[in-house]
């Protein structure tokens, strides 16, 4: 009965109990035809009100999951926006600084400030993220090798062997599986509003693979090849 539709289970109901009711009807001197047919309308009429009220609330909470989400997916783009934008300036900032002999505390600070601001960002970022699902995980495994490369650490010493085209190597790496996430996202909330119902996390792994080859099957390869 889950898989029909509200008119189908109505019709269903009602042949199944004109049936039990007819039958009832031949041994017993208490029901003519016109007070089975009234017992069987009053009765088709709860199971249509119930059904549809049932039916109506679970659109209502699909609806508002949804929006939910979606508002969740933008924030989560803004917060790879932030991220990618705060390791752009730092890259060229210490590439810059790095030059001098012997920089200035103000560049120092402004450096460290600029640290501060990547490492909270991603604190924010891993909230939202499933940390759990297959491209949550690349993500973190990029933002490490990232962070190696191009954080200076907490004495505020420069990377004196920073290169700036390691980090024009990783970054379209982490913009590739930040897209691939978004993607992913709108496509979930796309097939749980038309399904009514949760994806598994089987269901969700295959999205994210399909999409990540679909966008660029070559880094796909060398991500995931394991």
């Amino acid at each position: 009965m889950e898989n029909k539709t509200n008119n189908e289970i109505v019709v269903d109901v009602s042949e199944k109990l004109n049936k039990i009711l007819s039958e009832f009807n031949k041994d017993s001197p208490f029901f003519g035809a016109s007070e089975v047919i009234t017992i069987i309308s009053l009765i088709v009429s709860g199971v249509a009100v119930y059904l549809t009220y049932k039916i109506s609330n679970k659109d209502r909470y699909t609806e508002i999951v949804s929006r939910e989400r979606l508002d969740w997916i933008e924030k989560l783009r803004e917060t790879f926006h932030e991220f990618n934008e705060l390791v752009d300036l730092y890259a060229l900032e210490l590439d810059r600084v790095r030059g001098y002999v012997n920089p200035t505390s103000e560049e120092l600070k402004q450096l460290y400030m600029l640290r501060t601001k990547i490492e909270q960002n991603w604190s924010i970022t891993f909230l939202y993220i499933n940390p759990t699902e297959i491209l949550s995980k690349k993500l973190k495994e990029l933002k490490d090798d990232l962070y190696e490369k191009l954080l200076l650490n907490k004495s505020k010493e420069l990377n004196v062997n920073f290169d700036i085209k390691v980090i024009n190597n990783i970054k379209p790496e982490i913009i590739y599986i930040q897209s691939v996430i978004l993607k992913s996202e709108w496509k979930r909330v796309k097939i749980e509003v038309e399904k009514g119902q949760d994806l598994s996390k089987g269901e969700m792994k295959d999205i994210c693979i399909e999409l990540a080859k679909n966008q660029d099957e070559k880094l796909f390869e060398k991500l995931f090849k394991d």
